[in-house]
């Protein structure tokens, strides 16, 4: 019959047509792409590449942050699982990406084009949320009207409503004010938002008690005819118990019903749920705001897929928290029940949070990044994972920053917005439809590395990093480089191990690192990378580990001109023999 066109052919043809591919052995079949085996044993792929299903690197994903080049400054921007929303300042909000209409705001059109969802009263100033399973969040105008987005159950956004924006007002007819939003945000199923006349409120599901009322709202079961109980919602506004004296900074949420409010003196105050202990402190849940303890004075508050930053007064960053990828900075994976003060970053003025990853904004303007980066979405240029912090290089002037779950985003001084990360919804919004091959794409399979050695381990001076490992490749009699990468608190070196020719069997590697007084404590990566040399076809895979002082101190303390009996308070000069490890001492 007929030849299919590159164009295709209509469905409502209803007839077979020949495709033009010959020597064809096998034959599969995906929803947007399809892949064959040919007669002489190669395997080729044809259709969209949106999700790298061609065995492709998505030409559409960016390693590096990118200018997506808006006409008008940019005011605030933020990351929802795979959504972009941003606002300018002709009082518009944007939307680009998502995996659906609902997650898009109901906002039809191009996904990969930024579409307007609508023009406000006032400017867009922030945008808050953290969702897990469901899409939700809320963005707060200039003028103190406050809207929320997304999934709706348990009156979410504070009342009755679809997927669509709904504006979050009062409806306790029990409370006066008036009512106009400094910030605030909205996870899956509650809410959480500060006035302007300094009172924190709440609304939503009381799970874990996340509207910190003082006390645990359960209703009836209609499930059971009122036979047991559960937990029950609220509309807005609750008034949340905290005193009103006390001047609040701003309010924060969480993914698991966690609630956070930062106080104008310094004090970070927590409700709620207490997911991988991300505030500090073992106890699982509260119905009254606590205060997070083990911090210094603090100016700004990140709250993570499950994991909390700090930044205090004079310019540390403090993290806790689920630590699964690195996301806390300390050089390590092990989750943190108590802050962590990171001190290999320089003194910083801004942090930014994503799902499974940090960022800080150093006082020039530097940016620095560290955790989850499957996607690229540190912006450092690759897909490796980062267990402490790491400059990010080709940017400047950077005064604010966000992550979600496989991108970020920031905003330069000059009010531009970047993006990085994964594209395969159209979320970074740069207006590039996802690429469609045409013609049959050969699928070159690349060198699988494979390492023996245990991740993330501790080391000390005199020791010594060994990597073991092997690399396979389908076919033979191809030239192979294996080279690996160390990356650390000095910068970055280097080296080639071997180049040979690929057989039926394993080639194996050996990485030998001696740990010397010269390797200054914190995280490092060592990135092994094997490469075919004609086609460049290549894999890479990192392996962590830490440097520190395991040796706790000797420990002395001066009590030569201290009677044995005093009913006053006396000093006492301590002094330790090095400033690594830890020790102790008492004296009576």
């Amino acid at each position: 019959g007929n030849v299919i066109p590159s164009t295709g052919v209509p469905y409502s043809l209803k007839k077979a047509s020949f495709t033009g591919l010959e020597n064809v052995e096998k034959i599969g079949y995906g929803i947007e792409h399809f892949p064959y085996k040919s007669l002489d044993g190669n395997i080729y792929l044809i259709g969209t590449n949106a999700s790298g299903q061609l065995g492709k690197e998505d030409a559409n994903s960016k390693k590096v942050f990118t200018n997506i080049n808006w006409p008008y400054p940019i005011t605030t921007a933020a990351y929802n699982k795979t959504t972009l929303l941003f606002g300018d300042n002709q009082k518009k909000l944007y939307v680009a990406g998502g995996t659906s209409l609902n997650e898009r705001i109901l906002i039809g059109g191009e996904t990969n084009t930024p579409q307007a969802v609508n023009t406000f009263s006032a400017n867009v100033k922030e945008i808050n949320g953290d969702s897990d399973g469901y899409m939700n969040g809320a963005f707060v105008l200039e003028d103190g009207r406050m809207y929320g987005y997304g999934h709706n159950a348990y009156q979410a956004k504070g009342g009755p409503g679809g997927y669509g924006l709904t504006e979050v007002i009062n409806r306790n007819g029990a409370l006066t004010g008036n009512f106009l939003i400094e910030n605030g945000g909205i996870t899956p199923f509650s809410g959480i938002a500060l006035s302007k006349d300094n009172i924190v409120y709440s609304w939503g599901r009381d799970e874990k008690g996340a509207l910190g009322l003082g006390y645990y709202y359960i209703v009836p079961n209609p499930d059971t005819g009122g036979a047991t109980t559960t937990v029950g919602d609220k509309s807005s506004f609750q008034k949340v118990i905290f005193d009103d004296s006390i001047n609040v900074k701003k309010v924060f949420v969480g993914v698991d019903y966690e609630k956070m409010i930062l106080t104008e003196d310094g004090r970070v105050f927590w409700f709620g749920q207490n997911t991988f202990y991300r505030a500090g402190t073992a106890q699982t849940g509260s119905n009254l705001p606590i205060q997070v303890q083990n911090l210094p004075s603090i100016k700004q508050v990140e709250m993570g897929n499950r994991h909390t930053m700090f930044l205090d007064i004079d310019g540390n960053v403090w993290t806790v928290g689920n630590n699964a990828s690195g996301q806390l900075g300390n050089g390590a994976i092990n989750t943190l029940t108590v802050p962590y003060k990171i001190t290999s970053l320089p003194k910083i003025k801004s942090i930014g949070k994503g799902d499974h990853s940090s960022f800080a904004i150093a006082e020039n303007g530097d940016l620095y990044a560290w955790g989850d980066n499957k996607y690229g979405q540190l912006g450092l240029g690759d897909d490796i994972q980062r267990n402490s912090p790491k400059k990010v290089e080709g940017v400047s002037n950077v005064k604010y920053v966000e992550g979600g779950t496989k991108n970020s985003l920031l905003i330069n001084d000059s009010d531009q917005l970047f993006v990085v990360g994964s594209d395969q919804y159209g979320q970074l919004g740069i207006s590039n439809p996802p690429p469609i091959f045409k013609e049959g794409q050969e699928l070159i399979f690349p060198p699988n590395i494979s390492i023996s050695t245990a991740d993330n381990q501790t080391l000390q001076t005199g020791q010594t990093m060994t990597v073991d490992g092997d690399v396979v490749i389908e076919k033979t009699g191809k030239q192979i480089e294996i080279s690996y990468e160390l990356e650390g608190p000095a910068g970055k070196t280097k080296n080639v191990l071997k180049t040979y020719t690929s057989t039926n069997t394993a080639e194996p590697f050996n990485i030998s690192i001696p740990i010397t007084g010269a390797m200054a404590s914190g995280g490092y990566l060592i990135t092994v990378t094997a490469k075919e040399v004609v086609s460049g076809v290549k894999s890479i895979k990192g392996i962590s580990f830490a440097v520190t002082d395991l040796t706790n101190p000797e420990i002395f303390a001066d009590i030569t001109n201290i009677p044995k009996w005093k009913l006053s308070p006396s000093e006492i000069n301590i002094t330790a023999s090095d400033l690594g490890g830890s020790g102790l001492k008492g004296y009576r």
